[in-house]
């Protein structure tokens, strides 16, 4: 079996498959995003109307899902603090990137699932406590992608490998390879702006409302499940940084900062409630595997909310997503095993063609 778990970080760099212009022209309305009881996806037709959603859309959520709330608050907490702590020793595990509106993006990627180096990322050191929290958070989504995976199964969608052979949608995402993303977007503060607008002799200024800190996009990959983000303010002292939690989503909810562009070109900002796990569908439906009805790509993209703060503080906003791959001895449509799909991305990336996500 090829070893695919070396190459994950490198493969996150290219989550991203394809990018349309930031500029959003018109007002962006709120979306209720179609939402299932978790603990009754298999009961009645609501494995044929969970298939329905996603073949609409691409994008479902789910309440009810056991010690969802609690985990989750745990774990975006610690995860927030890690990387704020990290940022300040230089962390090598914390990957960095600024985005175009000057939001920067410091990210923890580990690979989980079946063939993954519990090795790979070493937080203890600067954040003592947080892999057994991500340990635990990392499963209860493990939990949420196998049981869609067995809801579809209770449909009459299909799935079919390189050789024409029919897999069932829970051996897929059992033995599927995962990558997990923590990203902590944060923006400059009011007084770090300005400092930089006197270096480059530009005007200070906000954003435009209209304008993406991350560009929309597709990802690569089966699904994507993750959790509604979390938003803090970061106020540095001169030494070290703390934060407290802030309440950014707006009154419906629909300010999480992610937009996302319809089948029928409308773009929209989904309600995201903090109770509930969102998944959306990657390009790996269309690209990777066959299948008997299809499961459209979600496009989208983000934008920082607009929070009040003082003169020094820094919005962060802290978000997981769990993406789910295909085992590395899965057969491919254009006719290779993922593993080896995986070491030729891998060395793409390293020479230097990456993508942005």
């Amino acid at each position: 079996m090829v070893q695919v778990t070396k190459m994950l970080l490198g493969l996150a760099a290219l989550l991203m498959a394809s990018a349309v212009p930031t500029n959003l022209a018109e007002q962006v309305p709120a979306f209720e995003v179609p939402n299932f009881d978790y603990q009754t996806l298999s009961t009645g037709n609501t494995p044929n109307d969970v298939l329905d959603a996603l073949k609409k859309d691409g994008i479902i959520s789910f309440t009810n899902v056991p010690s969802y709330a609690q985990v989750r608050r745990s774990y975006l907490d610690s995860a927030a603090a890690c990387a704020v702590s990290a940022q300040e020793v230089n962390a090598e595990f914390l990957l960095f990137k600024t985005l175009t509106d000057g939001t920067n993006r410091y990210t923890i990627s580990t690979p989980s699932g079946q063939d993954a180096d519990a090795t790979a990322t070493t937080t203890d050191a600067a954040c003592p406590g947080y892999k057994t929290i991500y340990d635990e958070f990392s499963s209860l989504l493990e939990l949420v992608v196998l049981n869609v995976a067995t809801t579809l199964d209770a449909t009459t969608f299909t799935t079919t490998d390189g050789y024409g052979k029919t897999v069932s949608s829970r051996k897929l995402m059992t033995d599927a390879v995962r990558l997990d993303h923590f990203h902590a977007y944060e923006t400059p503060s009011l007084h770090e702006r300005r400092l930089m607008s006197a270096d480059s002799g530009t005007q200070a200024s906000t954003s435009s409302k209209d304008d993406l800190s991350l560009e929309l996009h597709e990802d690569d990959g089966m699904f994507i499940v993750f959790a509604t983000p979390a938003f803090y303010k970061v106020n540095n002292d001169g030494a070290n940084s703390t934060f407290k939690s802030v309440q950014a989503g707006g009154e419906d909810d629909s300010e999480s900062g992610l937009i996302i562009q319809r089948r029928d070109g409308q773009r929209v900002r989904p309600i995201l409630k903090p109770d509930q796990v969102t998944l959306m569908v990657g390009t790996g439906y269309n690209r990777w595997v066959g299948t008997s009805e299809q499961l459209p790509a979600v496009m989208h993209g983000m934008r920082m909310p607009e929070v009040k703060m003082t003169e020094t503080q820094r919005l962060l906003r802290a978000w997981f997503g769990k993406m789910t791959l295909l085992p590395s001895y899965q057969r491919m449509l254009k006719q290779m095993d993922f593993g080896e799909h995986a070491n030729t991305t891998a060395q793409y990336v390293q020479q230097g063609h990456q993508s942005d996500h």
